[in-house]
């Protein structure tokens, strides 16, 4: 499975969402990463917040030859027009095995940054917004499906707690019950 550790990731675009996505991918173990974006000033700030982590800057005009070298790109910037198109992802390099085999764009852009023809290409796979809002959905739709069976595990589980600590009333006039029935045997 491809891990964060060892996955080459790029990050395109270094504003308040490349930001967050750097702190993701940081939280997820990511230690190294390049980023791309427009000016370096973003780039140093958040490097010298984050100082445990290698985050090599690179020029917008060294995209490409970044995205050649890396297995996850994520972009994230306010360009409106495409960073990546078909023509340009084809004769990209393949990824190894090691990582699945797949070059993973992750778009979280609004207008969009890579181009949804991308994903009919063999070796790379898409996702944007909308994708990550239907993952979202099925996992809260997940939870709450596991919420409600925990709720019923629970019920059940209070109503046997219920009854043994009803029993516990008993306790004491059993006891009596079987003194008396011992002293009338013993009579």
């Amino acid at each position: 499975e491809p891990s964060h550790a060892t996955a080459r990731m790029l990050v395109i675009g270094a504003g308040k969402m490349g930001k967050l996505v750097i702190k993701h991918l940081v939280a997820k173990g990511c230690t190294k990463m390049v980023v791309v974006n427009r000016s370096e000033e973003r780039v140093t700030a958040i490097r010298e917040e984050m100082k445990d982590v290698e985050i090599i800057y690179k020029p917008l005009t060294e995209m490409l030859s970044c995205t050649a070298e890396a297995d996850v790109i994520f972009t994230s910037t306010a360009s409106e027009s495409l960073l990546f198109t078909k023509e340009q992802v084809k004769d990209l390099p393949p990824v190894g095995h090691d990582v699945g085999g797949l070059r993973l764009f992750i778009d979280i852009s609004v207008p969009r940054n890579v181009g949804a023809c991308i994903n009919n290409l063999e070796d790379v796979r898409v996702y944007n917004v909308d994708d990550l809002k239907e993952v979202v959905a099925a996992n809260k739709e997940d939870r709450l499906r596991k919420a409600m069976e925990a709720q019923s595990i629970i019920t059940e589980e209070s109503k046997q707690f219920e009854a043994w600590r009803d029993s516990l009333e008993t306790v004491p006039t059993i006891k009596k019950l079987r003194a008396y029935a011992e002293r009338i045997r013993t009579a």
